[in-house]
């Protein structure tokens, strides 16, 4: 998993009337403290890593609407690994591009319609906009409640209370967003005969059995049954 480069700085914000009472309950919970900050900065590293992961996944949605096809010839793979290239992996090709061009897509095709839709431009939002305060903002833990706030800029300033219900809404909306694009995913690569599952087709049933068994026999000749 992607880790961010530094850790995340966590400040203290010492939210006593007295300061010598603070500094008796951050020695007394230093552990508890310590702790809080770590999770702050390994959910940051998490909304990194998940933003760049869809990024990856919208890129190849494009890619795969624009390209896929059951029998390419070298000269249509090479096309698209050169688009690939100059475009969806570049940094020309910037996040926000990216989702213009996904929604532009789903406008004009059955893919993804309605409130999925809908919902789907909503969480794309939600995620690029966490991502930019986790990577950009401050983290500042009030020392006498154990809350962590995120103090970052969107249209003005910002604050987020990181509690267990922001982080689970997180965690919810990433899983859904990585649902719903790898279905559409899906979608394109059927329709372009480039997908098939067990139970689609007999005949595609019967080759992949025959590859599996062959595998099979190529380790077990091999490595003998230890293997398995």
């Amino acid at each position: 998993m992607y880790k961010l480069k530094q850790e995340v700085p966590v400040s203290h914000a010492l939210d006593f009337a007295d300061v010598s009472d603070a500094l008796i309950h951050m020695e007394r919970h230093a552990d508890q403290i310590q702790e809080i900050s770590k999770n702050a900065t390994d959910n940051a590293a998490m909304v990194v890593s998940a933003a760049t992961d869809i990024d990856a996944d919208i890129g190849s949605i494009i890619s795969s609407y624009f390209f896929a096809s059951q029998n390419h010839s070298e000269e249509e793979y090479n096309r698209h690994c050169l688009f690939d290239e100059l475009l969806i992996e570049s940094t020309v090709m910037s996040y926000n591009t990216k989702r213009d061009i996904l929604l532009k897509i789903l406008n004009v095709t059955s893919y993804c319609t309605g409130k999925k839709k809908a919902n789907l431009q909503e969480d794309l939002k939600k995620i690029q906009e966490w991502r930019n305060a986790v990577a950009h903002g401050t983290f500042q833990m009030m020392v006498k409640t154990f809350e962590v706030h995120l103090n970052y800029q969107s249209g003005g300033e910002k604050v987020l209370l990181l509690s267990d219900e922001f982080w689970m809404n997180v965690d919810q909306t990433i899983e859904r967003t990585k649902s719903t694009l790898s279905q559409i995913e899906t979608c394109i690569l059927k329709e372009r005969g480039c997908y098939q599952k067990t139970g689609d087709d007999p005949e595609f049933d019967k080759e992949l059995e025959l590859e599996y068994q062959s595998i099979n026999n190529q380790l077990t000749e091999r490595f003998d049954e230890g293997w398995k």
